[in-house]
């Protein structure tokens, strides 16, 4: 049980990783790079295929759970980037101020997350925690 529940909070996890790079990011690129701008981020275009390369890699590494301590630590720098560039929720007023400050604590919670892997691994059912083929000989008594 402990592996399929690894397994399927490993996907939800990157989830929102993955989709916000394959369902916003790769095909609004140049909107993506005018918001990014207009946010006051250096070299908007750079900045973005790297979030990108950021987004897949590190989410399909959590979802494979190969090395996931890496992928998290990749999420974990999009993360924070994007909290400081996007949701700076003590510069607003009013509603918007309310909007992003829940989105900065969203971010925060996403951030614990990636220690939390950093921390601890993958879990089990991963790619990170398979058994090597000379332990398993040595398990079943071939030599």
């Amino acid at each position: 049980m402990q592996g399929i529940v690894s397994v399927i909070g490993r996907i939800l996890i990157a989830t929102i990783f993955l989709l916000s790079a394959v369902g916003n990011k790769i095909p609004n690129f140049n909107q993506v790079c005018e918001h990014m701008a207009a946010a006051g981020v250096p070299q908007p275009k750079v900045m973005l295929a790297g979030a990108i390369v950021f987004l897949i890699a590190g989410g399909l590494s959590l979802i494979a759970g190969y090395k996931a301590r890496i992928g998290a630590t990749l999420l974990l720098v999009f993360l924070v980037l994007a909290t400081y560039y996007f949701h700076d929720f003590w510069t607003l007023e009013g509603a918007e101020r309310q909007t992003q400050m829940i989105q900065f604590m969203k971010n925060l919670a996403l951030m614990g997350t990636m220690l939390f892997v950093i921390a601890n691994g993958s879990g089990a059912f991963s790619l990170d925690n398979r058994e090597p083929a000379d332990e398993k000989r040595k398990r079943s008594g071939d030599f």
